[in-house]
C-alpha cells in the first residue's frame, strides 16, 4: 500500500475532526482551537525489542500501551488529554493489517480518555516498528501537578501495582502459564 492510500484509511478509520479541531488528518499539520487555559504538551517513542516485541504482544495491544502512556503522562500533571499525533517507522514485514489492528489499540485507548488523533506520519523502518506519540492535554492553571511540587504531609499515589509489566515480560521470556497472578502480570505488561 501506498503512503497516501495508508493515509486516507487511516484518516477514515479515525472519523472525522471534532470540535474545536479546524484541519485534521491528512494535511502537514493539524490545526485546532484551543478551549482556553494551560496546555500540558507529552511525547513518548516506543521501539520494538526496547519498550514491546511482537513476538509477545499483538499489534492492538501495542497500540493501547503507546497511547496509554501518554494519557498517563498527561493525568500526571493533573490534565485531561485532548488530542495526539502517532508517528509510525513501519518494517517491510509489517502488513496494512497489522497497522490497521494498531490503530484499534490507539483508537480504544483514544476514545476511552476522549483523546482525538488529528495526525502523525508514517515512514518506512529497517530495523523495526516504532510508534511515537505526542499528545496535548488541558490543565487548569491551579491544578498543575509537577514532580517537584510534592510538600510534606502530601499523599503521593501510586496506580496498580509497582513492577507489574516487567514480571509479566519476565514470565513471557520464562514461558510461564497464562493464568492466575502471572495473567495479570501479562496484562500488565502488555497493555501499560
Amino acid at each position: 500500500m501506498r503512503e497516501f492510500e495508508l493515509i486516507e484509511m487511516i484518516r477514515k478509520k479515525v472519523g472525522p475532526p471534532g470540535r474545536g479541531t479546524v484541519v485534521g488528518i491528512g494535511d502537514d499539520a493539524a490545526v485546532y482551537e484551543p478551549p482556553g487555559g494551560l496546555e500540558l504538551f507529552t511525547a513518548d517513542a516506543f521501539v520494538e525489542n526496547v519498550h514491546f516485541r511482537r513476538e509477545y504482544s499483538t499489534f492492538r495491544e501495542i497500540g493501547a500501551k503507546c497511547m496509554v502512556a501518554n494519557v498517563s503522562d498527561i493525568a500526571a500533571m493533573g490534565g485531561f488529554p485532548t488530542r495526539a499525533t502517532v508517528s509510525l517507522a513501519v518494517p517491510s514485514d509489517v502488513a496494512e493489517g497489522e497497522i490497521v489492528e494498531l490503530y484499534d489499540g490507539l483508537l480504544e485507548v483514544a476514545k476511552r480518555y476522549a483523546v482525538e488523533i488529528v495526525g502523525g506520519d508514517i515512514v518506512g523502518s529497517p530495523c523495526g516498528l516504532t510508534v511515537a506519540i505526542a499528545l496535548v492535554g488541558a490543565v487548569d492553571g491551579d491544578r498543575v501537578l509537577t514532580r517537584g511540587g510534592a510538600v510534606v504531609g502530601d499523599a503521593v499515589l501510586v496506580t496498580g501495582e509497582l513492577g507489574g509489566a516487567e514480571a509479566g515480560l519476565v514470565a513471557l521470556e520464562r514461558g510461564l502459564p497464562d493464568e492466575g497472578a502471572i495473567a495479570i502480570a501479562l496484562a500488565r505488561h502488555r497493555l501499560q
